[in-house]
């Protein structure tokens, strides 16, 4: 860990002090002594480059905040003890799902962390393993994709049985039905469902294959279109007969490149605007009546992975069907779901 801290720190020291000023007053500049570029850089993206495009200090600031994490989360934990060649994903999901406030001026001590810090965490300690493949100390990063399994801030899972995505189909706003609907069907993430256009759909013999190749990623204030969040996520998504004939009904009311699900003025939904107009106020319906407790529109796709895999589904089809790069990843959010639904059995008894 601290030799890949270390390492980024040399690139940002490299830089020397003429060409920094120069580039804040817009005009044009070279780096001559930085060290070429090497694959694989989490902290300071594509090294030189990078730097290129940052103050100094500002990468040198970064490194003494992750050492800070290092030694908040990571030194002193079992699995930042175990000798790198010898960590597991196992051991890294235990480790990421155990992480909790150390401190912080608004946080109280000892509660779950959010799912965006786990992420920056994460993704330190998975740099360390990158930096280990890079000495060939081991072949393969253990931390890999466990961090996919995002579930809600809070960091508790909300069981949504399949009546319950009925009844959101149901109580959602009309115009959105479909969409809740084909979450529910496909397992889809809601940023690829929305950059679905009709070309992406087929229908043959009654059955509607959606080829995932494209999601909405936040840029900035807004969004933009890019390739979906991991390779495997690049699949097609069988549909069932009854969906199917929702969707092709569907298809029959835009042109080829519209996308085929839109906010009732024509344009796309946007992330922020659902949640706010949409999501929000019928959670606000629902919960403390038809529902106990808040789910996140992700939830859904959950809920997907959860009745797939309790209906013996393998789970490498369920793996390859949500676009997991990795099985764990599947199970992950199953034994986090299981648990929830033990639960709500257990409060329906009274």
């Amino acid at each position: 860990m601290e030799a890949r801290i270390a390492e980024d720190e040399a690139v940002a020291r490299a830089a020397t002090p003429s060409p920094w000023t120069l580039y804040n007053r817009g005009v044009g500049w070279e780096i001559p002594e930085l060290p070429e570029p090497h694959d694989g850089l989490t902290f300071v993206r594509d090294d030189a480059h990078y730097v290129a495009h940052n103050q100094p200090d500002r990468v040198l600031a970064e490194c003494s905040a992750n050492r800070k994490i290092a030694a908040a989360h990571i030194d002193g934990s079992d699995l930042g003890r175990t000798p790198v060649d010898k960590g597991n994903k196992a051991a890294v999901i235990d480790w990421l799902d155990q992480l909790t406030v150390k401190q912080g001026a608004n946080q109280t001590k000892d509660e779950p962390l959010s799912r965006k810090t786990k992420q920056n965490i994460h993704a330190l300690f998975s740099a360390a393993f990158v930096t280990a493949m890079d000495a060939e100390t081991m072949t393969r990063n253990p931390a890999k994709g466990v961090a996919e399994a995002d579930l809600n801030e809070a960091g508790e899972a909300v069981y949504l049985s399949t009546e319950d995505l009925v009844m959101l189909a149901e109580r959602i706003d009309p115009h959105y039905s479909l969409l809740i609907r084909f979450l529910g069907g496909t397992g889809l993430r809601r940023s690829e469902a929305t950059a679905l256009r009709r070309r992406d759909i087929t229908i043959r013999d009654g059955r509607a294959a959606v080829r995932v190749s494209r999601a909405w990623k936040s840029k900035g204030k807004g969004e933009e279109i890019g390739p979906p969040k991991t390779k495997k996520a690049n699949r097609t998504v069988t549909c069932n007969a009854t969906l199917s004939a929702a969707l092709a009904d569907r298809l029959q009311e835009i042109e080829l490149d519209d996308f085929v699900f839109q906010r009732p003025d024509g344009d796309y939904v946007r992330n922020s605007r659902f949640h706010k107009e949409v999501w929000q106020p019928l959670m606000g319906e629902l919960v403390g009546k038809e529902l106990d407790r808040k789910p996140w529109i992700h939830e859904i796709r959950h809920a997907h992975t959860t009745h797939l895999l309790d209906a013996n589904v393998p789970v490498h089809v369920v793996q390859a069907r949500l676009g997991h790069e990795d099985p764990q990843t599947t199970l992950r959010v199953y034994a986090r779901l299981a648990k929830a639904s033990d639960a709500a059995a257990a409060d329906a008894l009274g």
